[in-house]
């Protein structure tokens, strides 16, 4: 079972954290050649469900099924080598090395930190207007990995965004 993509891995990491449940963090050390994902990708698993993607297919499974070995054996980490190729179902042709490391409290804190430097390397757009336009835009840039800031000076028309910072002109 996959969780609600646009929750931050951060947010999920905290919330298993605080329940006490064991997380493993998977993430793409490296990637040479044509790969899925680049290299600092990362989600997150647990026993009955996982946070984000490396890329999908064969190479996310066996990762998946690596980490949750790795959970239930109590072990600290681990690292798993992937061709991807006819022969592992995997039609790239690259290489992947996972990294796979048991969350801890400083897990949490690296990543929020990289969440952050990452939202503030973001591209920001600017939009000039609340209205249905406006709206529109912002709500449909609101997944992509940019920064939205929305202009007006009309209150009632700010108050009706949703999916982007608010600014006045």
């Amino acid at each position: 079972m996959s969780l609600d993509p646009s929750e931050a891995l951060s947010e999920t990491l905290g919330t298993a954290l605080a329940a006490g449940e064991p997380v493993a963090l998977v993430t793409v050390s490296e990637a040479l050649g044509s790969t899925p994902r680049a290299a600092g990708t990362a989600m997150l698993v647990m026993p009955d469900r996982f946070a984000g993607t490396i890329g999908g297919g064969t190479y996310e499974w066996a990762g998946i099924a690596r980490a949750r070995q790795l959970l239930a054996a109590g072990e600290a980490e681990a690292i798993l080598r992937r061709p991807l190729g006819p022969e592992t179902g995997q039609c790239c042709g690259g290489h992947v090395t996972l990294s796979i490391h048991r969350a801890d409290a400083g897990t949490l804190a690296a990543l929020r930190a990289s969440e952050a430097e990452s939202a503030a390397r973001a591209p920001l757009v600017m939009i000039y207007g609340a209205g249905h336009v406006g709206r529109a835009l912002a709500l449909a840039l609101d997944p992509l990995p940019i920064r939205t800031r929305i202009v007006d000076e009309r209150p009632e028309e700010i108050a009706r965004v949703s999916g982007a910072q608010i600014g006045r002109a």
